[in-house]
């Protein structure tokens, strides 16, 4: 007869618990400009700010990207 067990490392007392109906709102914004050939946008990326987890990676939590703003100006040829 083969027995496992299964032991849980310590950082298991660590565990980040989520309420599983938790909704979090990521608001973007983009404002921009056309002319001719001409295009120039800036775009607002987590317009609030609001605090969230993409995901986790080998048990790491990793957090969103915070308010960002982008800024593109393009040329059609």
């Amino acid at each position: 007869m083969v027995e496992a067990s299964l032991q849980l490392p310590k950082l298991m007392d660590k565990l980040i618990t989520c309420t599983p109906y938790l909704v979090l709102i990521r608001t973007d914004a983009v404002i921009f400009y056309k002319k001719d050939r001409l295009r120039a946008s800036v775009n607002f990326k987590n317009l609030f700010d609001v605090r969230y987890f993409d995901g986790s990676t080998g048990g790491v939590v990793d957090p969103a990207d915070p308010f960002t703003v982008q800024g593109t100006i393009s040329w059609e040829l």
